[in-house]
């Protein structure tokens, strides 16, 4: 089969025409945490795992670098009047960019490829499990729901290795960048990174605890209109449309209500985290402007440190949200795959029943 669009060689050997399926995940579930578990699919293939951090580590120090260029490179291109130094800024700067593009591009690229892989598998897996385990407890609502709706919110994870991973490298690399122009400024970013990570945990358990809440509504909701729609002729011929209706909008209430509650102290939350990093931001800019009017360091200098000090302090903290609110859902999405292979196994282990045998004796039986 010929590819119709052309693929870097940095991320397509990972999705090969006939790919090996590797090891299997609902093992990884067996006698552990939703934590562990959680851990362990959020480092499902390894391979492509790691390369994808390494992209996102190095794209975004690299990307710290660029503005360190450009704040230290328009001081001596525009101030030396001569040519050569803005053929050499720019020709830096396109290879730096160059470098981050292909790095970027590829470790977006392992992102979705493996959290599309970590899908497919756990359906599969699931579905494997479902054949050969007829007999359970749950509605076909509450099973389609989890194979499906849960199984794209662990394959969610990785993106928890994308963003966050990004804007780390990227207050690394701002913090070399700074420490030859002001090591005081840049000692003082690291803290203010660590403020701003230490806000997004303390803030984490409230959300976890919500999202749980929330997809386990949610979950209840939609699998109860699966089984109302699968059952339909049912309960048309027992003329309970009206109580299924309430009963459905009951739970639907119920969800909703979660998500806003939700919503409202996730909003909260995000001020708070939010609110760490612009302090620091504000107190950072304003030292270095009080350096740069002393004369303690120079325009290009103070044009680095305003390019680089509040994305990485600002933009890290939303990237920490992210990750905790992806980290929430998947965490909850993780338990329920647990809690449905729990069953299955437990049905499974139950003795079958033998065939009935019939002896007839002479004569006429009904």
């Amino acid at each position: 089969m010929t590819n119709e669009f052309p693929r870097m060689r940095t991320w397509s050997w990972f999705v090969p025409e006939s790919p090996q399926e590797g090891t299997p995940l609902l093992p990884k579930l067996e006698n552990s945490t939703p934590i562990k578990s959680a851990l362990a699919l959020l480092w499902a293939f390894p391979a492509a795992t790691w390369l994808l951090v390494f992209g996102m580590l190095v794209s975004s120090m690299f990307g710290a670098v660029v503005s360190l260029v450009v704040g230290r490179g328009s001081a001596w291109a525009f101030g030396s009047g001569e040519l050569m130094p803005v053929l050499v800024v720019s020709v830096a700067l396109a290879v730096l960019l160059w470098v981050i593009y292909i790095l970027e591009g590829s470790a977006d690229a392992l992102t979705d490829l493996a959290s599309a892989r970590v899908v497919h598998n756990l359906r599969l897996e699931l579905s494997g499990k479902l054949v050969t385990t007829p007999r359970n407890s749950l509605t076909p609502g509450e099973v389609l729901n989890t194979v499906d709706q849960d199984s794209v919110q662990i394959g969610g994870l990785k993106q928890v290795l994308n963003f966050p991973i990004m804007m780390v490298g990227y207050l690394l690399g701002s913090t070399i960048s700074i420490a030859p122009i002001s090591p005081l400024i840049a000692v003082l970013l690291v803290v203010g990174g660590v403020f701003t990570a230490l806000a997004s945990y303390f803030t984490a358990t409230p959300l976890t605890k919500i999202s749980a809440k929330r997809r386990e509504a949610e979950s209840k909701s939609v699998s109860l209109a699966t089984d109302v729609a699968q059952g339909s002729r049912v309960v048309k011929g027992l003329g309970a449309v009206a109580q299924t209706e309430e009963r459905f909008g009951a739970a639907a209430d119920e969800a909703l209500a979660i998500m806003l509650k939700e919503a409202r102290l996730q909003s909260l939350l995000t001020f708070v985290r939010q609110l760490v990093p612009a302090v620091f931001s504000v107190g950072l800019l304003a030292y270095a402007s009080l350096l740069a009017f002393d004369g303690d360091i120079t325009g290009g200098e103070m044009i680095s440190v305003t390019l680089l000090v509040p994305p990485s302090l600002t933009v890290l903290g939303v990237s920490l949200g992210m990750m905790t609110e992806i980290w929430a859902r998947g965490q909850a999405s993780t338990k329920r795959v647990q809690n449905l292979v729990t069953e299955l196994d437990k049905a499974a282990a139950k003795p079958r029943p033998q065939p009935a045998t019939f002896e007839f004796e002479e004569g006429i039986t009904v």
